[in-house]
């Protein structure tokens, strides 16, 4: 096991350049008992050979597959969720929206309009009878909704 300056002195690199080869990943850090200078000098070698080759440096072509890999990750579940769209299983909700404000106002109006539609036929009539008027308008409002829900 050689230390850094053996290293450099063998590869006839200097101290910087080694450990910008260390930063890049050409070759790893070795915590305690220096380095293999065979190990070393064949990183540096194959690092500077695809450079020269113009595949940039042994740890770019690493990143570069890094970022390929996450590129085709994202490319899957955009054709994913874009399948997932088309079978109906997500909706824009600017659509959604739409659709409840125009359930709103006509639950709104029917509901407005409820106590002028009802009242003649509740003049003169029992309790219970009044509570039937009453609930049918409830089950119109009601049914409106449902109707609403299936839209969605």
């Amino acid at each position: 096991m050689s230390t850094i300056n053996e290293c450099c002195d063998f590869a006839d690199i200097t101290e910087t350049t080694f450990r910008n080869a260390l930063k890049r990943k050409v070759f790893g850090k070795q915590k305690s008992g220096g380095y293999d200078i065979k190990t070393v000098v064949r990183a540096l070698i194959k690092d500077r050979q695809a450079a020269k080759a113009g595949h940039g440096d042994h740890a770019s072509a690493v990143n570069l597959s890094t970022e390929r890999a996450a590129l085709a990750k994202e490319q899957r579940e955009q054709i994913a969720f874009k399948n997932a769209v088309s079978r109906g299983e997500y909706v824009l909700v600017a659509g959604v929206e739409e659709e409840l404000r125009k359930t709103v106002s006509i639950c709104r109006e029917i509901i407005l309009s409820s106590p002028g539609k009802y009242a003649h036929m509740c003049e003169g009539r029992s309790l219970p009878e009044i509570e039937q008027v009453w609930a049918s308008a409830a089950r119109e409002v009601l049914t409106e909704l449902a109707y609403a829900g299936d839209r969605l």
